[in-house]
């Protein structure tokens, strides 16, 4: 009896070690503080992931580098074809942390799309840094993939891409709502801004979407999502007119 209970500990504490072994605060991200200022004068930090450099919270600027206004688009216009942006969830308040949704037109700012690696856009990003292209996202998302020191536990590219916070809960194991402090060993802080669709704010709480430059057909562009539930950074296609939030890289 002792044999078997001195047995049963020494499996449980292995266990337990083994759950461990891969804590998002036993591997830090690789931060750059103040990486970027747009021209609104909002900072953001940067995050170093494999070669490329990420701002490290979504973009909230309300003017283009040259000037130009990106229009509210607040509560219900919408278009495939004029820029316009978006409170997520319908709130000012969420700015401050999550940024603003944005159309792909004002995302683009009239550039042709791309799927090269650099895009080559700067679009709606300031000066020094371009929106990424579909293929930039796979090569972020397959470095994560393909390093164990940024899975907190083993092959979930969301939970290691989500924020820390904000996120509704899951019962499903490595997913970003299930053990939610344990998200983010990358930095990159994916927040779950939810969309804009035709005067709906939907998925707050449940879902990050990003653009990317590429158009999957004449009137869908290419994203990627992060949701609550599921352990991938997935390829979406969203209407033109659909509002998402905005990562850019460095040049």
């Amino acid at each position: 009896m002792k044999k078997f209970l001195f047995s049963a500990l020494c499996i449980g504490l292995l266990f337990a070690l083994s759950g461990c072994r891969h804590r998002v605060t036993e591997r830090p991200a690789i931060i750059i503080p103040k990486a970027v200022k747009d021209i609104d004068g909002n900072v953001y930090d940067g995050v170093k992931i494999g070669d490329q450099v990420w701002m490290a919270s979504n973009l909230k600027t309300t003017h283009y580098a040259d000037g130009t206004e990106i229009p509210s688009g607040d509560p219900d216009r919408h278009s495939s074809t004029h820029p316009y942006r978006y409170v997520p969830g319908g709130s000012s308040s969420f700015v401050r942390r999550s940024g603003y949704l944005y159309n792909w037109p004002a995302v683009m700012h009239g550039s042709a799309q791309s799927n090269e690696s650099p895009s080559g856009v700067q679009g709606i990003c300031p000066d020094g840094w371009h929106v990424p292209s579909n293929a930039e996202w796979k090569t972020m998302t397959r470095f994560v993939e393909n390093n164990e020191d940024y899975m907190e536990y083993s092959g979930s590219v969301a939970k290691a891409l989500a924020a820390g916070a904000g996120w509704d809960t899951s019962r499903i194991y490595l997913t970003p709502g299930h053990r939610i402090a344990d998200n983010d060993a990358t930095g990159f802080a994916a927040l779950p801004a939810g969309n804009y669709v035709f005067g709906n704010y939907n998925d707050l709480g449940y879902y990050a979407y990003f653009w990317t430059t590429m158009r999957s057909s004449e009137n869908f562009g290419a994203g990627r999502a992060i949701g609550y539930n599921s352990k991938k950074a997935d390829a979406s296609e969203c209407s033109l007119f659909y509002g998402l939030s905005v990562r850019c890289v460095k040049d």
